[in-house]
């Protein structure tokens, strides 16, 4: 049970919006950066999480913790997507 009952999960878009191209790529270096700094970012704008949505999301305040390991999937137009894993080496 590597991530305890649920990963934290972080919105990127919900501050950044949609940076077409360069999605991947920032949402990359925030990836890394959170594992560098032991910060989960919040979720903005995330008011009424629905309860029958059992997933641990990150609001309101950023969550200190320390990562190891942390997965970036990125969705941009056009069917152009990805999916990276990043660990504390």
């Amino acid at each position: 049970n590597a991530v305890g009952n649920h990963a934290s999960i972080y919105a990127p878009k919900s501050a950044l919006g949609h940076s077409i191209g360069a999605v991947g790529a920032l949402e990359s270096l925030i990836t890394v950066l959170s594992i560098r700094d032991g910060v989960v970012p919040p979720t903005l704008n995330l008011e009424h999480q629905d309860p029958e949505i059992d997933l641990d999301v990150v609001k309101g305040e950023p969550r200190r913790q320390e990562i190891e390991f942390a997965i970036n999937n990125s969705f941009g137009f056009g069917g152009h997507n990805v999916a990276l894993a990043f660990g504390r080496a």
